[in-house]
């Protein structure tokens, strides 16, 4: 499942001025939803600013409390060997750092890779490749920033968290959009 939050620091506000969008992390985890809470395996994988890429013990970690997460699952499930192959490329990525440099490539348009590094959406949207699950077509990893992932059309919102209120996943609703923001209608509305 896909995490997309919305962060409540300055730094975060300016990733999500920056990029258009009401995101400014993603991340992954293995749990499932049934709607109403989140179930299974809840630690996350995340490329984080502090540690680079950590498995933390649990959904919201390296977060303030208080901070919404938008969930999004894949249209099409994942199966066991999906499930495998993915697990293996995040351990293999495990403590490699924070890529900075990506992240102000987004500054200067440039298209670079370091295989070293990851900045959050990468690390997610290159999992998600790596796992055949090609969410966005014509574009590279470290193209992605985190609203852009919600874009696209592979994957469905299932609702949200907020940290330090349990796993209670809540419903996807216009009320609860920043700044009074419409949701733009999407394939899965119709």
């Amino acid at each position: 499942m896909i995490l997309l939050y919305r962060g409540k620091s300055w730094t975060s506000r300016l990733i999500e001025w920056f990029n258009w969008s009401r995101y400014s992390h993603a991340s992954w985890t293995f749990a499932t939803s049934n709607y109403e809470s989140l179930m299974g395996d809840l630690t996350e994988w995340e490329a984080y600013t502090h540690g680079g890429v950590e498995h933390v013990k649990l959904v919201g970690h390296n977060h303030t409390l208080g901070t919404r997460v938008d969930l999004y699952e894949l249209i099409k499930p994942l199966n066991n060997s999906d499930i495998a192959l993915g697990t293996r490329f995040l351990e293999d990525q495990l403590g490699k750092g924070y890529d900075w440099r990506g992240v102000f490539h987004f500054l200067t348009r440039n298209k670079k890779n370091n295989p070293d590094r990851w900045f959050c959406s990468e690390l997610v949207f290159t999992l998600l490749c790596t796992m055949g699950r090609s969410i966005l077509h014509r574009i590279m990893g470290c193209q992605v920033y985190p609203g852009q992932i919600a874009t696209s059309t592979e994957i469905r919102p299932v609702g949200y968290i907020v940290l330090g209120g349990g796993f209670r996943v809540h419903k996807w609703d216009e009320a609860a959009l920043p700044c009074g923001r419409r949701r733009l209608k999407h394939k899965w509305d119709e």
